[in-house]
């Protein structure tokens, strides 16, 4: 079961899970930059040369809040064992103006928005659509079920690799960061 940000209120327990996640920037190795957003970047890379990954980042006009949601995210995700949620395996916080979350991750993953807008998207049948969105409702579902609500659920926020496998992605940086407006 993920550990929520609820579930680590205190300050050892919080303390404990960031150690457990934390890896070394020096054993990331961004390739290319896969898609870029309001909040930040996406990058393809490996870790320790042999595991492929997607690496999140920050922009560096970004707020300290906007930090801290990253990095919440890589609290709420971490462990998030579902074939529908792309989990946060490691999150970066050497650099604390430029920390990023990695994602296990095949080379063959794309972005659903940008994979939509390929001709192949196209030839997509009925019942692969039907597949595709009910993967991402049980990923819904097992969210919900561990207490967190995704808020900004989109085709940008999610991944597809060749078997049309969806895996739902980028749980925090979808709140409410301006609250006043």
């Amino acid at each position: 079961r993920p550990t929520t940000a609820a579930n680590c209120s205190e300050p050892e327990e919080l303390h404990r899970r960031i150690s457990e996640i934390t890896v070394q920037r020096c054993r990331v190795r961004l390739s290319s930059l896969m898609q870029e957003g309001t909040f930040g970047r996406v990058y393809r890379g490996t870790y320790n040369e042999t595991q492929e990954v997607l690496v999140k980042t920050v922009g560096q006009q970004a707020s300290q809040m906007q930090v801290s949601l990253l990095l919440q995210e890589g609290m709420n995700l971490y462990g998030a064992c579902h074939i529908g949620i792309l989990s946060v395996f490691g999150v970066s916080i050497e650099d604390h103006t430029a920390p990023f979350l990695l994602y296990a991750a095949d080379n063959n993953t794309k972005n659903l928005k940008l994979y939509l807008q390929e001709p192949i998207a196209r030839t997509l049948t009925t019942i692969q659509i039907v597949k595709m969105s009910s993967q991402l409702a049980s990923a819904i579902c097992h969210l919900h079920a561990h207490g967190v609500l995704h808020k900004d659920i989109a085709a940008r926020n999610c991944f597809i690799d060749d078997d049309l496998t969806v895996k739902l992605s980028d749980n925090s940086l979808a709140r409410d960061i301006f609250p006043q407006d």
